[in-house]
């Protein structure tokens, strides 16, 4: 085995070793995240939303508004709710950092009837 020849060259040995056992934990998490069984349950986005609001504001920092506009008298959505979350959490940190100068994410939620003009989603139509 090699000896450093430099404090530099230590210091990115070691820099090299902890990113790959980051690494690795990082899949065998990712790995036991996928054999999570969701369980889908009626629930209240609006109170969802409610729930996560200070941690969005406190994640996302104080360059980015969270604003939200919540429907009133809004369907029960069939949802794991710990995944939706996750979601919500993701796509809000996701436009945080496309937004380096700071701004708004607004959460909206509102019922909505398919139709069957709609070809995005395999769903009947109705509400």
């Amino acid at each position: 085995m090699r000896l450093p020849t430099s404090a530099s060259e230590s210091w990115r040995r070691r820099r090299c070793g902890r990113r790959g056992v980051a690494r690795s934990s990082t899949n065998r998490l990712l790995a036991f995240s996928r054999k999570q069984h969701l369980t889908p349950t009626a629930v209240d986005l609006n109170a969802l939303v409610m729930g996560i609001e200070d941690m969005l504001r406190r994640t996302l920092g104080g360059t980015v508004e969270v604003t939200t506009v919540l429907a009133p008298d809004l369907w029960p959505a069939l949802v794991d709710p710990h995944q939706l979350e996750l979601v919500i959490l993701n796509l809000a940190i996701n436009a945080r950092d496309a937004m380096p100068l700071g701004g708004r994410v607004l959460i909206e939620t509102r019922s909505m009837k398919a139709s069957k003009l709609d070809k995005s989603a395999d769903l009947a139509p109705g509400d």
